[in-house]
């Protein structure tokens, strides 16, 4: 319970990704959760570290401001549920902002770009412009020399969600983001937007920062973020990564929504989670410190010898999952793709044909 100085060897992590198809549907939250996913996932580094500094990116077609086009500007039209590039560069900034300001973390770099052109290409001439905009959340922070490498996952260890509870919101974001601008299903484009709570992850930042300075005591031995998938993605990775299996109580996931299907608990992309694997030993120590951030947190299953994932649902008394880890995460199909096109010599680009 005393603050002194002390000199210990330390380690920069840095973490940079996107969050593109939320900002281009919804900016002010899509460029929120974008950000508060990288400190998620900073924080979520190896047996847990510290985010320290963040930055923000936007690359959008052409703003189109109020008084009338410029002459290299267009109307070449956008699909209809994608908000104009004006609107993104006014909310995605503050939302980025917003959500590093309000978890604690200046939001100290960044950039904003337009680009919207006919260009050349083997196949003539093409529109190329950021219709579907690119949304960059990156930052940088601490991490401790012995809790850079993951632990050890035992059997018996307490499998832990530590956050905020399940809702029905972000259902679907990685299969939606991963299609091009105005394809895809307008239900599954809405149902992707996530919604923040940057109060909620400064609790379970706490709770990380109370673990890991506990040094050699660190409760934590394992711990993952959750992010595009939910629970669905990150409790499998979590024990498969620790050459375990998992057996899981559906039920006692914390729930906002009780009349989500299994499927929607299961799979639900609610921000400020993260699961975390802790000896059963030490889940009194984990539960004094949650209980002192008042930071919700529940026992969801424990890791078993078997790499086997079992889920189990004592509401209609079955098991909606129990299949090998390797089913799931061994062996991935590739994806395989050609081009048949005869390519052509590009065109020269003249000088002036592009306005910047």
């Amino acid at each position: 319970g005393e603050y002194a100085a002390h000199d210990e060897e330390i380690h920069l992590l840095c973490k940079v990704e996107t969050h593109n198809h939320p900002t281009a549907i919804s900016p002010f939250p899509g460029a929120a959760t974008g950000s508060g996913g990288e400190i998620r996932d900073e924080g979520a580094t190896g047996r847990g570290s510290r985010p320290k500094a963040g930055l923000t990116g936007f690359s959008v077609s052409n703003l189109k401001l109020p008084g009338g086009l410029q002459p290299w500007e267009k109307e070449n039209g956008k699909p209809d549920r994608i908000v104009s590039a004006l609107e993104i560069m006014i909310e995605g900034p503050l939302g980025g902002a917003a959500f590093n300001n309000e978890f604690g973390r200046p939001n100290i770099n960044g950039y904003f770009r337009t680009f919207e052109a006919d260009v050349p290409n083997a196949r003539g001439t093409e529109l190329r412009g950021y219709h579907k905009p690119i949304m960059l959340a990156g930052g940088l922070g601490n991490i401790k020399a012995d809790h850079v490498q993951k632990g050890v996952i035992n059997p018996g260890d307490q499998l832990v969600v530590l956050g905020g509870p399940a809702m029905l919101i972000g259902l679907g974001g990685g299969a939606a983001s991963s299609m091009a601008s105005g394809h895809g299903d307008e239900d599954l484009d809405f149902a992707s937007v996530q919604r923040d709570n940057a109060e909620m992850e400064r609790r379970c930042q706490e709770v990380i920062d109370r673990c890991w300075a506990l040094g050699a005591d660190n409760p934590i031995s394992f711990i993952h973020d959750v992010g595009a998938g939910g629970l669905s993605n990150a409790l499998p990775e979590l024990v498969n990564d620790g050459g375990r299996g998992g057996r899981f109580n559906l039920r006692k996931v914390p729930n906002d929504e009780p009349g989500m299907t299994p499927l929607e608990i299961w799979c639900n992309e609610s921000q400020e989670r993260y699961v975390l694997a802790v000896p059963a030993a030490r889940i009194e120590t984990f539960q004094q410190l949650c209980e002192r951030e008042r930071c919700p947190f529940a026992i969801v299953g424990e890791a078993t010898a078997e790499k086997q994932l079992v889920l189990e649902d004592p509401h209609f008394n079955n098991k909606p999952i129990d299949l090998p880890l390797d089913v799931l995460l061994g062996k991935p199909p590739r994806m395989h793709r050609s081009d048949l096109s005869k390519p052509r010599p590009l065109a020269p680009l003249e000088l002036g044909s592009l306005s910047l």
